[in-house]
């Protein structure tokens, strides 16, 4: 089922200053790299780990697209376990935690949304009406799981209690990152134009969110700005805060962005040329975690001061795109992509 949708919303802006189910593999506990960020090597061949997340026993869980497994990583015994997805191929990529032992995750070669089971390691897969590619992230709001299709410009949701599902078609952008609001909102960018989608996850109304150009970052030279002009947004992963603001890393202008729903504005916060922003996750204490590409690095911003802080892997070359943040545990961890690694910052107890 596909329906169309969309009204725009105004927007103000304003400059800021700153292989089959069950299978499952154990692997023997894993190596590391010392240093300010662990590095765990994952122990099968052409390991890509893409999205992690944590589930409620603190074990970390990662999809690994190129292997078309689920991964998990237990930091307390640093074992290893691998799950074949159930359709071959179906190189799983997005993925998100229930809280209630489940994890999600979308197979983006298959059209489908599949739920590991943390504890049996059963996987469940459901089929979405009408796709056959493209289902890219997740987010989970008023009792749906709410996904993006890049690939068939479109998103949907799907009902874990009976496997009902919807498909909206949105030919005017591909929705590519999703994040829940804190107030029964969903939320998905554009990945080819500047646009917000926010659905009302009570109603499943859903209105846009048209980002204007923004004028050159604050923190260019003078010479700089002569020849830099006003730079339409170029979007790749996005995150909500505890107050509601939309974090997204602006990949292509050196910037992570800032929209707040509550007054419609538009915030920038500049980084240095080249940073090339990609993952980004908001933590339950309002620290805006985020990947600089160049140097590789992860940025801890808190948006109340503007100080930053930054932890660099051992491996420089490795792309992050996703971040998973274990506060309870005092834990941050990272995909690395290209390395075939996990990540793991452990952050110093409360004082």
């Amino acid at each position: 089922m596909r329906r169309q949708l969309g009204f725009p919303i105004l927007l103000i802006i304003t400059a800021a200053t700153a292989a089959t189910a069950g299978c499952s593999r154990a692997m023997k506990p894993a190596g590391f790299v010392e240093g300010a960020v662990q590095e765990f090597v994952i122990p099968w061949q052409g390991a890509f780990p893409s999205d992690v997340a944590v589930d409620t026993a603190g074990v970390l869980w990662f999809t690994d697209r190129l292997q078309h497994r689920i991964g998990s990583f237990d930091a307390r015994t640093r074992r290893f376990r691998s799950y074949d997805t159930p359709t071959k191929k179906s190189a799983p990529y997005g993925l998100i935690a229930d809280g209630a032992g489940g994890l999600w995750f979308t197979e983006s070669r298959a059209g489908r949304i599949g739920r590991i089971d943390a504890r049996t390691g059963k996987i469940r897969e459901y089929v979405l009406p009408g796709v056959t590619r493209g289902p890219h992230h997740l987010a989970i709001s008023g009792g749906r799981i709410w996904f993006s299709l890049r690939e068939s410009r479109g998103y949907g949701w799907l009902n874990p209690a009976t496997g009902e599902a919807q498909v909206t078609s949105t030919p005017f952008m591909q929705p590519y990152a999703v994040a829940a609001g804190n107030d029964s909102t969903v939320w998905q960018s554009g990945f080819d134009a500047a646009i917000l989608l926010v659905i009302n996850t009570r109603t499943l109304a859903a209105d846009t969110v048209h980002l204007p150009v923004l004028p050159p970052p604050s923190n260019l030279t003078p010479a700089q700005l002569r020849y830099a002009g006003p730079r339409t947004i170029v979007m790749r992963r996005m995150s909500t805060d505890p107050a509601g603001r939309v974090w997204i890393t602006d990949f292509r202008n050196n910037r992570v962005v800032s929209f707040d729903p509550a007054d419609a504005t538009l915030r920038e916060h500049p980084l240095p040329r080249g940073a090339a922003p990609y993952g980004i996750t908001a933590d339950a204490n309002g620290i805006i975690w985020y990947h600089e590409t160049s140097p590789s690095q992860i940025v801890a911003l808190d948006p109340a001061t503007g100080s930053r802080r930054a932890w660099q892997p051992a491996t420089r070359s490795a792309s992050i795109r996703d971040i998973a943040i274990d506060v309870k545990r005092g834990r941050v961890w990272l995909p690395l992509s290209d390395a075939g690694r996990i990540g793991l910052i452990t952050l110093p107890a409360p004082k």
